[in-house]
C-alpha cells in the first residue's frame, strides 16, 4: 500500500516538473522573440535614417540553419551528369579542368565551377512536344540528385537547383530545342560535399550590412523582398563554395549577400 502511495507521489512530482520546464521554455522563447523583434526594429530604424527602407515583414521569419560547404566539381562528378543524358562516352581532357565527352553524334563539355554544356540529337517522335522532351531530359539529369525545379512554372525549358528544398540562386539548367537538335547549358553544385566551419550572421547584422552597402546610393533604396538560399562561388582546386545567402529585391533589381560575411556575393 505504501509503495502505491509513493509511486503516485513520484508520478505527480514528475508531471509537475515537466509542466514547470515547459512553462520555463515558453517564457525563455517569448523573451528571445521580444529581444529579437526589438533588435530588428532598431536595425530597420538605422537603415531608414540612411535612406534604406526595409519593411519588417520582408525579414525572413524562419531562421533556417543554413551552413556553408564546398563541393568537389571534378571530371568524375560532372561526367556523371553528362552521361545521364548522352550515355556512356569517351572523355578527353582539353585543358586543365575542361573535359570533353563524345558519344556517337552527341558531344558535351564539363568546365570548372560546376558548368556543363551538352549538344545532342534527340529521337523525336511525332507525338512528342518540345516540352515533353525537355521534361524527360531533366528527369535524366536529376538522376544525379540535383533536385531541379522549374524556375518559372510557365517555362518548361529553365530549371534551378535546390538543396534540401532551399534554392541555389545562381544555379541554372537551360534547354533549347530546334527540331532534333538539343542544347543544354547548366551550372549546378554537383559532387562530394565538405562542410565549412563558418558562422552565419544574424538577421540584425545582415540588415546593417545591407544598409552599409546601399547608403551611398543616389536615391533612397526600398527593399521589397528578402529570401534565404545558397549562392555558388568559384574556388581553386576544382572546388565550388556554396554559401548561405540573402537574395535582396529592390526597385532596381536583385542583390545577393553572403550570410557569413554580409558582403555582396560573386562567382
Amino acid at each position: 500500500m505504501e509503495w502505491r502511495r509513493v509511486k503516485t507521489i513520484l508520478i505527480a512530482l514528475f508531471i509537475a516538473i515537466d509542466v514547470a520546464l515547459a512553462v520555463n521554455l515558453f517564457v525563455i522563447r517569448d523573451i528571445y522573440i521580444q529581444k529579437y523583434d526589438s533588435a530588428i526594429s532598431d536595425a530597420l530604424d538605422i537603415a531608414e535614417k540612411k535612406g534604406v527602407y526595409i519593411e519588417k515583414k520582408t525579414i525572413p521569419k524562419e531562421n533556417r540553419k543554413l551552413s556553408a560547404f564546398e563541393v568537389m566539381t571534378d571530371e568524375i562528378t560532372s561526367g556523371e551528369v553528362i552521361e545521364m543524358v548522352i550515355g556512356a562516352s569517351n572523355m578527353v581532357e582539353e585543358s586543365a579542368g575542361v573535359f570533353n565527352y563524345i558519344s556517337g553524334g552527341n558531344v558535351a563539355t564539363a568546365r570548372p565551377g560546376g558548368i556543363f554544356e551538352i549538344s545532342m540529337l534527340h529521337d523525336k517522335s511525332d507525338n512528342q512536344s518540345d516540352e515533353d522532351i525537355s521534361k524527360n531530359l531533366i528527369k535524366k539529369i536529376d538522376r544525379s540528385r540535383l533536385s531541379l525545379n522549374q524556375t518559372d512554372p510557365a517555362d518548361p525549358f529553365g530549371y534551378k537547383q535546390y538543396i534540401d528544398n532551399i534554392p541555389v540562386f545562381n544555379s541554372e539548367v537551360k534547354i533549347e530545342i530546334a527540331g532534333r537538335a538539343v542544347k543544354i547549358d547548366g551550372r549546378c553544385a554537383v559532387g562530394r560535399k565538405n562542410a565549412l566551419d563558418m558562422r552565419v550572421k544574424t538577421a540584425y547584422e545582415l540588415v546593417l550590412d545591407i544598409t552599409e552597402f546601399f547608403k551611398g546610393s543616389d536615391s533612397a533604396v526600398t527593399v521589397t523582398g528578402i529570401k534565404q538560399g545558397y549562392y555558388m562561388n568559384a574556388a581553386t582546386g576544382g572546388k565550388l563554395r556554396v554559401m548561405p545567402t540573402w537574395e535582396v529585391e529592390t526597385q532596381e533589381g536583385y542583390y545577393y549577400f553572403d550570410m557569413t560575411t554580409g558582403e555582396p556575393s560573386s562567382g
